[in-house]
């Protein structure tokens, strides 16, 4: 799909899964990798399998972190794809869906849009 030069791009991954620490993926982003780490929730740990977590590829269970960057690559989520939009788990080990949306959007207005 193209993009277009008239959109801003941002982009967050997710990382989850007990192996999962963000290295090398989620360093250089604007935002810190975070130390947490968090458990795949059991219904998308077949994906995170196939995308070769337990070989240390970084993905949530669905996406892969080199997958997931668009534009500007604001950083890495301590969370799996269901926990993200606050399915399932909502909150574990430290990863509120809420404030990550909250934050964002703060982001947004802060950048002008």
């Amino acid at each position: 799909y193209p993009n277009s030069p008239s959109v801003d791009w941002f982009s967050y991954a997710g990382r989850a899964g007990l192996t999962a620490n963000g290295l090398p993926e989620c360093e250089g982003a604007e935002l810190p990798n975070p130390k947490v780490k968090t458990a795949m929730h059991a219904s998308i740990l077949p994906g995170w399998l196939f995308l070769g977590g337990l070989q240390g590829t970084d993905n949530d269970g669905l996406v892969t972190v080199e997958s997931a960057k668009l534009g500007r690559f604001r950083g890495c989520l301590p969370a799996d794809h269901l926990q993200e939009v606050g399915l399932f788990l909502g909150f574990v080990l430290g990863y509120e869906h809420k404030d990550f949306f909250t934050d964002l959007l703060q982001f947004l207005v802060d950048e002008g849009h």
